[in-house]
């Protein structure tokens, strides 16, 4: 039988900062970030501002990416001090910890009694 643990620290509704968490591709590439890049909260006053921002984040991207070609994926960069990666392997991270982010978006949906949109029936 499995045994279940308690863990202290769980989600809490009050205090999370999902809307700021973000991470840029720009300087990896060899861009500077748009000047819109950690823009103020206040500056997004609706859902559809939201969105259009993280849409046209995502479409930046794909342009740096398709800029950058195959052969300009497989370049080596600092990523961090003293860590040199492939621009391949440093945008298939910031995929896989988008999904980490989306992981945590489904908890804060269930916390709040929401069904998350990939959840719900499909029509």
């Amino acid at each position: 039988m499995r045994q279940t643990r308690s863990y202290p620290g769980g989600p809490n509704l009050a205090i999370t900062s999902g809307p700021r968490q973000s991470i840029t591709l720009n300087s990896v590439v060899g861009q500077k970030p748009p000047a819109g890049e950690d823009p103020k909260r206040d500056q997004y006053k609706s859902k559809a501002d939201i969105v259009a921002f993280v849409k046209k984040s995502f479409a930046d991207g794909a342009t740096a990416i398709q800029a950058k070609g195959e052969k300009g994926m497989t370049t080596e960069v600092v990523y961090f001090p003293q860590q040199k990666s492939r621009l391949l392997d440093i945008a298939y991270g910031i995929i896989e910890h988008s999904g980490e982010h989306y992981g945590q978006l489904v908890v804060y949906y269930r916390l709040a009694g929401l069904v998350p949109p990939e959840s719900r029936p499909k029509k």
